[in-house]
């Protein structure tokens, strides 16, 4: 996956504060704060969680460098947590660090649309400077202009509102690093969350920083936000005038920042559309559909590779970008969903290199056409997203058998309509399919020669259990797991998880890179997007 979108924020926070002994959290900064006339920024309190802990004391024990994932947790929260569609960092950091959220205690806002989890947070603080209702969804935008920073630089406790891991050590620590973040970013306005880092040595900042403003509000996570919002709002009105601030640029919206409500209250009215999920930006309009539904107590994880995405993009010229992808923003993953659903018809290699993030260019309309004629170019797109996923829960695979034909036939080479061999050797056993690939390009009649050991080759093994469970291994020629991990591990490569690399003890194998508790269609979706990966890895590297 293409990590460009992810790494600006990583560079931006590493030019400010890379170099700080005490800033364990790199802050989030929009990309358009140094802009910004009035720069402002949000101050929270810490992050949480038993397992995080683990890992940081993990990576100091390691002494791990500035790029390691655990000083962009708060990044990550942001991204994760407030623009959660347009996750485009890299996949790994959120399977990495989960955050869990209780999908049993969600808010939703009048447009019916959900808040899960920390993204309520943000979106109150947003709707709270542009000085709207706090159930607004959209004020997204404005979190270009702001920077976000979490005091504490360690985890200090299991859930909010524990601060039993907090020390002096600590303390003085994290009130160093807030003054090198403040010299840094140079805001004019730092809005706190709530009123705990009062007794934490905060005023001592105050003290270092008398230029900056500093506006204590009440927690956004609050339950009493709702009820105290009006006289909030008040507070904060008045605190702009009083100083003689003026944060009007921070409010400016995207050109076609209407066009784009307007384009989703007339597709609202389809009647189809209650099975996806709208989101609304500041230029885009996204409906979502979960491939397969599944019970989880982790949201993300819902989404993890099970989500299919259309987005409706304006530029600044009003032209408009209709494309589709997938939860994970994996190029190969949409193109076998387009592929074998017949959703994207005709996708090349060109298609493929031309993607964004994993987004499969459907449709490029040109400026000033009208909101009708755009509604009736989306509305067949989503009708077709929702036949492809019905194929794809209606897809008959229930043996091994089944699914060697399958595979045959999705990476058949065909000349003239006639198959003239085959991508893959395929080796069936009783239990098992293994699927040989040559890193060389060589093509195969129908019957492949004898199964032959060789130095040019990688082998992907599917194994049905006797418990009917699906695992699949990983291994090449001389079956070293330093080679097959030095595969695996390339930027090109599938984007597989990193504890699976490197804690497996088996000296010839790379086990349980996919696992299932059945051979059904999601399960086959995730086999053949591995072994489209391979495909491409061969591409790029045929020596």
């Amino acid at each position: 996956m293409n990590n460009d979108y992810w790494n600006e924020f990583i560079t931006r926070a590493q030019k400010c504060v890379g170099t700080s002994t005490n800033v364990n959290y790199l802050p989030f900064i929009g990309s358009k704060y140094f802009d910004s006339k009035c720069k402002i920024l949000v101050l929270g309190e810490s992050h949480y969680g038993t397992e995080l802990k683990k890992i940081q004391e993990d990576s100091l024990l390691k002494k791990l460098s500035k790029s390691d994932s655990i000083t962009t947790q708060t990044i990550d929260v942001v991204l994760g947590s407030f623009l959660w569609v347009n996750w485009k960092f890299r996949y790994e950091s959120a399977m990495r660090y989960p955050y869990p959220i209780d999908i049993n205690n969600e808010s939703t806002d009048a447009t019916g649309d959900q808040s899960l989890g920390f993204r309520k947070n943000f979106q109150r603080t947003a709707n709270l400077i542009r000085g709207v209702q706090s159930r607004n969804r959209c004020s997204n935008y404005i979190w270009d202009h702001l920077a976000f920073y979490n005091y504490f630089q360690r985890i200090v406790g299991e859930k909010p509102r524990d601060h039993k891991w907090v020390t002096d050590e600590l303390i003085n620590q994290s009130k160093d690093a807030l003054i090198e973040v403040l010299n840094a970013l140079k805001p004019d306005i730092v809005i706190v969350w709530g009123q705990f880092l009062k007794k934490w040595r905060l005023d001592e900042v105050k003290q270092a920083n008398k230029s900056i403003k500093f506006l204590h509000i009440m927690h956004p996570s609050c339950c009493k936000w709702e009820k105290t919002y009006s006289n909030i709002m008040y507070y904060w009105e008045c605190f702009l005038k009083i100083n003689n601030f003026n944060i009007s640029n921070i409010l400016k919206k995207h050109p076609y920042y209407d066009s784009v409500r307007t384009l989703y209250k007339k597709l609202k009215e389809k009647p189809f559309i209650s099975d996806f999920i709208c989101h609304l930006s500041q230029n885009c309009l996204t409906f979502e559909l979960f491939a397969q539904q599944r019970k989880t107590d982790l949201v993300f994880i819902k989404s993890e590779s099970n989500g299919i995405f259309l987005d409706i993009v304006y530029d600044n010229a009003g032209k408009v970008e209709i494309r589709f992808y997938m939860s994970n923003h994996s190029t190969q993953r949409a193109y076998v969903f387009s592929k074998l659903t017949g959703l994207i018809t005709n996708i090349g290699s060109k298609d493929i290199q031309e993607s964004i993030d994993g987004h499969f260019l459907v449709k490029s309309i040109p400026r000033k056409t009208n909101i009708p004629d755009i509604v009736n170019t989306v509305v067949p797109i989503l009708e077709n997203m929702r036949k492809a996923r019905e194929m794809l829960a209606t897809t008959p695979i229930i043996d091994l058998s089944i699914l060697l034909k399958y595979l045959k036939k999705f990476f058949s080479i065909k000349n003239q309509g006639k198959v003239i061999g085959n991508l893959f050797n395929f080796y069936p056993t009783s239990n098992s399919i293994i699927c040989e690939l040559f890193l060389k390009k060589k093509i195969f009649p129908k019957r492949p020669p004898a199964f032959i050991k060789t130095d040019n080759a990688m082998y992907f093994e599917i194994i049905l259990t006797e418990q009917n469970q699906i695992t699949c291994n990983f291994y090449t020629e001389n079956r070293s797991v330093c080679k097959a991990k030095e595969i695996l591990s390339h930027k090109d490569f599938f984007n597989a998880d990193k504890d699976i690399l490197y804690k497996t003890a088996n000296t010839d194998k790379i086990y349980d890179i996919i696992k299932s508790d059945s051979l059904n269609s999601y399960c086959f979706l995730d086999i053949l997007t591995f072994m489209e990966t391979m495909i491409e890895f061969r591409e790029k590297h045929p020596d």
